[in-house]
């Protein structure tokens, strides 16, 4: 028996399609993490409002990305960009984060810092692994 020829996608181009629409957001989580988890090795772990501090810093971090780029598009409206089939900017972002909280003596001052600087960093290391450049074809 022959199999039926298909005209839609196969599951592998399903999967290939849904794996790179991941790949963003979950280096975004482990960057994240990894700034956490290495600012609560070296510091110990946070109290409540460090934690939520440093929930507060990942948010002002993209905040400040955002504005600095000044969003105005909805991402239907971006210029294509090239996708990742894996990301190493989690490898920077994770301790680029951790870093500086290394350096601060003040704990709910150091995990502000480390979400800001990991949720930051993450942004616009991202863009620029991902973005087009004027070579790349429209």
């Amino acid at each position: 028996m022959s199999r039926p020829v298909t005209t839609g996608p196969t599951r592998r181009d399903v999967v290939a399609l849904r794996t790179r629409d991941l790949v963003g957001p979950h280096g975004y989580t482990l960057s994240i993490t990894g700034a956490f988890t290495m600012t609560a090795a070296e510091r110990g772990l946070p109290g409540v409002l460090a934690a939520y501090l440093f929930v507060v810093g990942a948010s002002l971090g993209m905040a400040a990305v955002a504005l600095a780029s000044r969003v105005r598009r909805l991402p239907d409206e971006c210029p294509a960009s090239r996708p990742l089939s894996i990301n190493p900017v989690p490898l920077v972002a994770g301790p680029a984060g951790a870093l500086p909280a290394n350096f601060i003596p003040i704990e709910a001052v150091a995990y502000t810092v480390a979400g800001a600087v990991a949720s930051a960093g993450y942004a616009l290391l991202y863009a620029l692994v991902t973005g087009r450049r004027r070579s790349d074809p429209e």
